[in-house]
């Protein structure tokens, strides 16, 4: 899924690749806090490399941390004017994962890693764009949990119905005494 933010006019804009990433963590995301608000972890890729190898350069220089990257979300870019770049075309790809280690203080003082909820961060993040990769992030993680299959054995399965029929009166044949109690 992507979506463009903000309307392009016919001036040239410095285009900026970005990586980011949504880690989890016992039902909170960690994402950067800075005087200006809440990031995701990430950045613009340098020349040359890979979207996993700038989340994990950006990781370690914002939060002192190793990441795991795991499947992308979504991306997203935006025409905007930036005070410092002029016209400004940040072009981000969001993917999930999770933080597995903190191996240094981070490189950027200004950064704190925080985890917070969804419904804490919902709206609150600083740039539209990634509020809209959150939700994004959220609904797929929603549907994930709704289309989670249980998988039984064929054994399994014949004694759930067992149980079924035999408690709903509908098994008429003579039941083995060892399926009506535990047995070795």
């Amino acid at each position: 899924m992507h979506k463009i933010f903000g309307d392009k006019c016919e001036v040239s804009y410095v285009d900026r690749k970005g990586a980011y990433i949504i880690p989890s963590h016992n039902g909170k995301l960690g994402v950067v806090q800075t005087s200006k608000g809440f990031f995701f972890l990430g950045g613009g890729i340098d020349e040359n490399e890979t979207d996993i190898e700038c989340i994990q350069r950006e990781c370690s220089e914002e939060a002192g941390c190793t990441a795991v990257v795991k499947e992308f979300i979504c991306s997203a870019e935006a025409y905007s004017e930036h005070p410092v770049i002029g016209h400004f075309h940040p072009i981000q790809n969001y993917y999930a994962g999770e933080i597995i280690q903190k191996d240094q203080e981070p490189i950027e003082a200004d950064h704190k890693l925080v985890w917070m909820t969804y419904e804490e961060l919902k709206g609150n993040m600083f740039l539209e764009m990634q509020n809209w990769a959150l939700d994004r992030y959220h609904e797929l993680k929603e549907t994930e949990k709704d289309n989670a299959i249980v998988e039984l054995t064929a054994d399994e399965i014949d004694e759930l119905v067992f149980e079924e029929q035999l408690a709903s009166g509908e098994y008429d044949e003579e039941v083995p005494e060892c399926w009506l109690h535990s047995c070795g």
